[in-house]
This record gives structure tokens, C-alpha cells and sequence, in this order.
């Protein structure tokens, strides 16, 4: 009975917490001036009009725009959903795939909340969290939210295990679980996080979860055991060695094939460049550059006193801080970069060439802003041409059926110039008006797409009825901007503007990097944008940079640069920010330094440093009395120990001797002992191979080639000192009893017999003499590891 009460009890406190949960979203969304009740149609899908975009709701950068826009299950859980409850009589198929009443507010509510209290970054709202509560909600049918049981929980996270092969949706179900249930006491049986766990049947789905989960676990640890000198720390974090300088050579040496990739790779060498974040560089204002003189006290130039006379520093919006988060998931805070003088040329002309071509798209944007109209250098104009408003709508340049002179494209092709693009114009205009060449075809197709919506005139205003002779055709502007408005929105002129921290606004017309939206004349048959005429303007997007980064992505750059090899190439954006790191720290930059170039805890640093183990030592300081005692193989070794990176019987001993008789005597037994250091395939070792050989290397008696003897008196010493320690050891081995023998001391006196051998034939041969010359090829690489970007 007891039982019975305490389950009403919960249950209970598991529906106020939602319904303060709902209560929250609808506040929000009132103050967001968002509709709550927002309509599905038989497909679980909000109408086009009543849809929220979230990116405003945050103003985020658009684009990508994220709408909230369906309480339907994607189509992958879908399937997946439908084979479990095939194999499985116990699990019924819900009647609809699309959320209920209850949860369609927890999904609007959540979204919110994620959003404006969780200060949670969009893409992560809309895949990880979102997705998964809509793929939740179907599988818990017809339960509340407050009403979900263990059983719903384990079916759902079933189902989120066959949604791809890497067990990311499943562990965004787990997550989902113990964040929003769990932590919000929403249902009867808490944890329910304990019952995400597969079924029998999908055991190996779950390895690929578990493996998943422990690698992102380690994400961040860069400090993992590195077992060879060549070993770096995390070397997946750097650029591919092979994408990375195709990239170089495509985006610096390349002649871009349109203004879109202009922009591009002008994004992608400041990323290079700066190390920025590629959030960071494409949000860059387009008065990005300070520069800065320095004098001495008389006034002349600080050159003169060896000092800098100039500097230039980057001005950009940093996306992570603390202050961002206090306040808005999308307040824009100003910080700033000082640029090396070997890189303040080249920044220079990329910004300068940047607004010089990006000059007429700021112009508009910033008079469509302002004006809050799509077409403001036809204010005052009723009437345009039907070739004039096909270029403007549509992008294209070419409005006759004669092909673009090749002269005309070159010419604009090697700086993008919006002069030389206006004069193709005009020589078209003035072809059409003297009759040397007809209207382009696609015109015509063009009219057929709004013609319900947009009126044939002649040139006095008059509508046209019947046939159309479209040289004399002529569109009115205002069904122009209103056929756009209602039905091109995905083309609409990006004027949203931003936040910064000091409470001023920022618009997109005040960025550096512009682009054409949609404009699809440049990806066919090697048309040209008409910049100086579009209306459809935005901001550069990072998702667009990451997609050009993708070889297997058809219209990437590498795609489109490299066809030959593009299927191999990929780049992350963020290893260029990792590259520039750790070549500053091989550099023997400070950490102190870097960290005020790119972040504001030095303690962030080590995440960045990809340094080899043997580049981690020659950073390491020796006292000049000790570097003149040891040979350069001892230098290696006293930094190793000195570190305790090492550990071994030699360590152990020079430990006990500086302990007892000071750290000079222990600088001699270690430069004694300095032939004992080995760089093997299985890391650094301390221990001298001379029985207990190593199977890869120090093979150089069991007949290699390359083993040659030179006149030096101390390798003939060594050799003899080898031989009798050989000749001794199979000695004793063989006086021994067999019953005292140890195990395996058949292989033992088979191997050193032939050791012995092998030295006795080093001894035979004369200086300069290969000992082995019809001996096999023992050399191996030190590492099987694929090479980084650093090597």
C-alpha cells in the first residue's frame, strides 16, 4: 500500500516538474514572440509560415538557419523502430510516428531551454538533443512523459543503436535520458539512465557505443604514453600531411574559378595564417586591420633604437568566453590578434582585395538593411527590362545568346574586378538595344516561374496580352520584391543583425567576407555572378568552408582543383588552429605567449601540443656543467631520467648514486652507461641488449649487410669485450646441470653461439670492409605510424 502511494506520489511530482518545464517554454516563447501552439499536419510537420527559426531566437549567424519544424521520427529511426518491433512480439508499432500533444510541448520546451538557459550551441541543440527526444517520444507511445517506463527506455535506446554504424545516436540517448528525465525528475522510476542497455541480439552495436564512448572520454588527453622517440601526442588532431599541402598549394597558388571560391580561399588563408577559428574568421568586420606606430622619446621611428615602428593586429569576434555565456548564447565579443611582420603583407592584400571585390555586395546589403527593400538603386524606377530583372533576380551575367568573350572572362577572372564585370555588362546591353544579338532562352523560362505572379508590361507601363516579344518586355518592380518575399525566401538577403558586448549592433553588410546566395549560374558551365546586380547577399558560412574541405563532397575544392585525389583528401578546419599551436611550442615559443595569441588559460595549452617525445626533450634544460660532461647519447638519457620518463635497472642505480656520493658522480656512471640507451620499435630502453637481444633491432651481428668496421680503437676494444662476455656466457650455460639449465636455454645457447660467431667476424674484418656483405637488409623504421604533417 505503502508501495502504491509513494508511485502516486512520484508521479505526481514527476507532472508539476513538467508542467513547470512547459511553463518556462511558454514564457520564452512569449517573449521570443513565437506562437506556443504551433499546428501539425497528418505527417507530424509544422507549416511553412508557423515554423520557429531558431537561429533568431539566439541570433546566430544565418546561414545555416535551424527551424523547428517537425515532430516526426527520421526516417533511419523509423526503420529501425519497424525491425524491432518485428522481431519482437513485445513491442507493438505506434499508431502515429510524430510526437503526441504531451510531447510536442516537452520538444518545444526543451528546445528552448537548451537554447536560452543551457546557452547550448544550435547544432548541438537541433543532432544531439532534439532528434533524440523526438525518437524518445515515438518509442514511449502512448506514455506521458511523466509516465515512462524502464521498458520504453531500454526499447528507445535499442533503436537509437541501429541509427548508424559509430553508437553516437545511442549515447545521445543516454545523455538525453539522464539530462532531461532524470535531472528533471520527470519520471515515476528514476534513474532510467540505468536502462539504456541493448538487447541480446545487439550486443555488437554496443561495442561500437562502448568504443565510441571511451574514445571520446579521452578526447583531451594528449599526455598518453608515447613509446618511441618519434611518437606524438595525439597526432590525429593535425592537418593531413598530404590534404594539407594540396590545400596550401590550391588556395595560394591557384587561380580561382569563381567569386565564391575568391572568398574561399582568401577564409582559408587567414585560417592558416592566424590559427583562428574558422567561426572566428568568417564573422571577421571588414575593419578587421589596426595598425600601430611606435616612437622613441625624441620622436623618431623605434626602428631606429632596434625597436618595432609598426604592428598590425586582427580584430575579430571570439566565439568562446565567459562573458558570452553569462549573457546570450550569441553576444558578439570583440577581441584582437596581433599579426607577425612576416605576415602583415600578405594579411594586407587579403583583406584589401577582399573589400575591393565585395564592394558592391556591401553596398546593397547595407542599403537593403537600411531601406528594408530587396531592389533600393531602383527606388524611384517602376519599370525594369526583362533582361535587366533576370540578371538581378537570377545572378546570372550572360542575358544573350552569345557566348561570354573569353577576353572578357579572363580579364575578370584575374581579380574579380567589378568594373571589368559591369563593361561585360554593358557590352551585352548595347548588343540587345542595336539589335546584334537576341535574348537569351533562358529569359523566356525564367517568366514561366512567376508569370502568375508578375505582369508582362511595354515599355509605357501597358500589360502585354497574347505573344511577347521579349527585347520590349518590361517587369514591375514591386511583383518583383513581392514574388520574392512570399516564395525565395531561402534567398532573402541576409540583414539580421547581432549583438556585440558594449550593447552596439552589428549587421552582416559589416562583415569582411560576402558571398552570392544561391547563386547558381557560377556552378554551371562556368557562368559568372553578376555581383554589381544580385540581390540575394549573406555572410560566409562555416559549414560551407567544411564542405569544401571534404574530397568525397563533389563540389569541394579538392573536388574541383584535384580530381585525381580528392577521394583521399579531408581537413578538419580546427587541426590548422592545432598545426599553428604546436609549431610555435617546437619553436620553443613560450606556452605563456601562445596562449595569449589564441586563448585566455595557458592551462588550455596542452590540448594543442602535438610535440614528438624526442622534441618534448630537446626542450628540456641541462646546467652547462653537466652538458660538458655528457656525450651527446648521455644528454638523452639525463633528460629522459630527469623527467622520469624513463624507468629501468640504469635509472634505478643512478638514483642510489646521486643519493649517496652526488650528482657528479652520477653524471659519470651515467656517461659510462650511455651505450646502454637503445631506441627500439617498442619505445626508449635503458637496458643494454647484449644477451636479451631485441628481435627488431640491434640486429647488426645476425649478418647485416650494413655492418661495416672502421679503424677506431675503441670499437675493436668493444668487440673484444663482446666476444669474451659471449664466450663466457655459453661457458657457464653449458657447465650448468640440466635440471638447473633454464627454461628455453636451448634457444638461449643457440643464439648467442651465433652472436659469437658473428663478432668474431667483425673481428677478421679489415677497416673499411663490410663485415656481412652478402648478408641480409636488418634495417627497419623506427616507427610503423603513419607519418604526420610534423615528420
Amino acid at each position: 500500500m505503502n508501495f502504491q502511494a509513494s508511485k502516486h506520489e512520484n508521479k505526481l511530482m514527476g507532472k508539476a516538474e513538467y508542467n513547470s518545464l512547459i511553463e518556462q517554454g511558454r514564457t520564452f516563447a512569449k517573449d521570443n514572440q513565437l506562437s506556443w501552439n504551433l499546428p501539425l499536419n497528418e505527417d507530424g510537420k509544422v507549416p511553412k509560415a508557423l515554423r520557429w527559426n531558431l537561429s533568431r531566437i539566439i541570433s546566430a549567424p544565418e546561414p545555416p538557419i535551424f527551424w523547428l519544424s517537425t515532430a516526426r521520427i527520421p526516417p533511419s529511426a523509423e526503420q529501425a523502430l519497424r525491425k524491432i518491433c518485428a522481431a519482437n512480439l513485445t513491442h507493438t508499432l505506434p499508431s502515429r510516428l510524430f510526437l503526441t500533444e504531451e510531447w510536442w510541448d516537452l520538444y518545444k520546451a526543451i528546445a528552448l531551454h537548451t537554447l536560452l538557459v543551457r546557452k547550448n550551441k544550435l547544432p548541438h541543440v537541433n543532432v544531439n538533443i532534439l532528434k533524440i527526444v523526438r525518437i524518445l517520444g515515438v518509442c514511449c507511445f502512448p506514455n506521458a512523459p511523466w509516465e515512462v517506463s524502464p521498458e520504453d527506455i531500454r526499447k528507445a535506446y535499442n533503436v537509437s543503436l541501429l541509427i548508424g554504424k559509430s553508437g553516437k545516436t545511442a549515447l545521445n540517448m543516454e545523455m538525453v535520458v539522464r539530462l532531461f528525465f532524470d535531472g528533471m525528475h520527470l519520471p515515476v522510476s528514476m534513474p532510467l539512465s540505468q536502462y539504456c542497455r541493448p538487447f541480446s541480439t545487439y550486443q555488437s552495436q554496443q561495442r561500437n557505443v562502448d568504443a565510441r564512448r571511451s574514445s571520446e572520454r579521452t578526447f583531451r588527453r594528449t599526455e598518453l604514453v608515447r613509446t618511441k622517440l618519434s611518437d606524438r601526442k595525439s597526432p590525429d588532431r593535425l592537418p593531413d600531411k598530404q590534404a594539407f599541402w594540396e590545400l596550401v598549394d590550391i588556395v595560394f597558388t591557384e587561380q580561382p574559378k569563381t567569386i565564391s571560391d575568391f572568398i574561399r580561399f582568401r577564409i582559408i588563408q587567414l585560417c592558416i595564417i592566424t590559427g583562428l577559428r574558422i567561426g572566428e574568421v568568417v564573422m571577421l568586420p571588414a575593419d578587421c586591420l589596426r595598425k600601430r606606430s611606435y616612437a622613441t622619446k625624441d620622436g623618431n621611428p623605434a626602428a631606429t633604437e632596434h625597436g618595432i615602428s609598426t604592428s598590425l593586429t586582427l580584430r575579430y569576434f571570439s566565439e568562446k568566453n565567459v562573458a558570452q555565456h553569462r549573457k546570450s548564447s550569441l553576444v558578439l565579443t570583440e577581441n584582437t590578434q596581433h599579426v607577425p611582420p612576416m605576415f602583415s603583407e600578405i594579411v594586407e592584400e587579403i583583406i584589401a582585395s577582399t573589400l575591393r571585390v565585395t564592394l558592391p555586395m556591401r553596398v546593397r546589403l547595407k542599403q537593403q538593411t537600411n531601406q528594408r527593400v530587396l531592389f533600393p538603386e531602383l527606388a524611384g524606377v517602376k519599370y525594369i527590362p526583362s533582361y535587366e530583372a533576370y540578371a538581378r533576380v537570377t545572378g546570372n551575367i550572360a542575358i544573350t545568346r552569345r557566348r561570354l568573350a573569353s577576353n572578357f572572362l579572363e580579364e575578370y577572372r584575374k581579380e574579380y574586378s567589378p568594373i571589368v564585370l559591369d563593361k561585360v555588362y554593358q557590352t551585352q546591353v548595347r548588343d540587345i538595344e542595336d539589335n546584334k544579338c537576341a535574348l537569351s532562352p533562358q529569359i523566356r523560362s525564367f517568366h514561366h516561374q512567376w508569370k502568375k505572379y508578375v505582369d508582362a508590361f511595354d515599355c509605357e507601363g501597358r500589360k502585354i496580352e497574347g505573344k511577347i516579344r521579349w527585347k520590349d518586355v518590361y517587369f514591375k518592380v514591386s511583383q518583383i520584391e513581392a514574388f520574392l518575399n512570399e516564395f525565395r525566401l531561402k534567398k532573402k538577403p541576409d540583414t539580421l543583425h547581432a549583438k556585440l558586448q558594449n550593447g552596439k549592433l552589428h549587421f552582416p553588410y559589416q562583415n569582411l567576407f560576402l558571398l552570392p546566395v544561391y547563386a547558381q549560374s557560377e556552378s554551371r558551365q562556368g557562368g559568372i555572378a553578376d555581383l554589381n546586380r544580385y540581390y540575394s547577399v549573406g555572410k560566409a558560412s562555416t559549414h560551407d568552408i567544411m564542405r569544401m574541405l571534404d574530397g568525397t563532397a563533389n563540389e569541394s575544392i579538392f573536388a574541383r582543383y584535384r580530381p585525381q585525389i580528392a577521394k583521399q583528401l579531408f581537413l578538419r578546419t580546427h587541426s590548422f588552429r592545432h598545426l599553428q599551436s604546436t609549431e610555435l611550442l617546437r619553436l620553443n615559443v613560450a606556452d605563456t605567449v601562445i596562449s595569449k595569441r589564441f586563448r585566455k588559460d595557458v592551462r588550455h595549452a596542452a590540448a594543442y601540443d602535438h610535440r614528438s617525445l624526442a622534441e618534448d626533450l630537446n626542450n628540456i634544460a641541462v646546467e652547462d656543467e653537466i652538458l660538458s660532461q655528457l656525450s651527446e647519447r648521455g644528454q638523452t638519457i639525463y633528460q629522459l631520467v630527469k623527467t622520469g620518463t624513463v624507468a629501468g635497472p640504469i635509472v634505478d642505480e643512478f638514483r642510489q648514486v646521486e643519493a649517496t656520493e652526488g650528482i657528479g658522480a652520477a653524471i659519470q656512471y651515467l656517461q659510462s652507461e650511455a651505450d646502454g640507451f637503445h631506441v627500439t620499435p617498442y619505445g626508449v630502453c635503458l637496458n643494454a641488449f647484449t644477451v636479451d637481444t631485441c628481435p627488431n633491432h640491434l640486429e647488426c651481428f645476425n649478418h647485416c649487410r650494413h655492418l661495416a668496421r672502421t679503424n677506431n680503437p675503441s670499437e675493436q676494444k668493444r668487440l673484444l669485450d663482446l666476444r669474451d662476455h659471449l664466450a663466457g656466457w655459453i661457458k657457464k650455460l653449458q657447465e650448468q646441470p640440466d635440471s638447473k639449465r633454464p627454461f628455453g636455454w636451448q634457444n638461449q645457447l643457440s643464439h648467442a653461439s651465433q652472436r659469437l660467431g658473428a663478432v668474431q667476424a667483425a673481428l677478421e674484418t679489415k677497416p673499411d670492409g663490410k663485415v656481412f656483405p652478402e648478408g641480409k637488409d636488418r634495417y627497419q623504421n623506427l616507427s610503423n605510424t603513419k607519418k604526420s604533417i610534423l615528420d
